[in-house]
């Protein structure tokens, strides 16, 4: 099972975001839950390398990615966090179809 867990800071923005497991929807190379999910949340870190000047730190190894955003200042938090609660939008209609395959934890909501 995949396990997307967000943690948020008191007002609500995200700061982590960490995606665990596999999840065993199908073959490796024929799971379309896990490359729906890689294909999500792979797009955040580079959409805010090409995109934006917000600072982050992003580590990916088999079946772990882990996101941290630092507070950015001016605009750019709220197209950061718009650009987040995006692909957690689509992470949850995921959820929603294949929820024996994934689940999301969402600390602050």
């Amino acid at each position: 099972m995949i396990h997307v867990r967000v943690h948020r800071e008191p007002q609500g923005s995200v700061r982590t975001l960490t995606v665990s497991g596999h999840a065993e929807y199908a073959e490796k190379g024929q799971d379309i839950v896990c490359a729906g999910v890689s294909a999500l949340v792979q797009m955040i870190p580079i959409a805010l390398e090409r995109l934006s000047s917000v600072r982050y730190r992003f580590v990916q190894r088999s079946g772990n990615f882990r996101l941290r955003l630092f507070s950015p200042d001016g605009a750019d938090e709220n197209e950061v966090q718009f650009l987040v609660e995006s692909v957690l939008c689509a992470l949850a209609e995921i959820e929603n179809n294949y929820a024996a395959f994934i689940k999301i934890e969402d600390k602050g909501r």
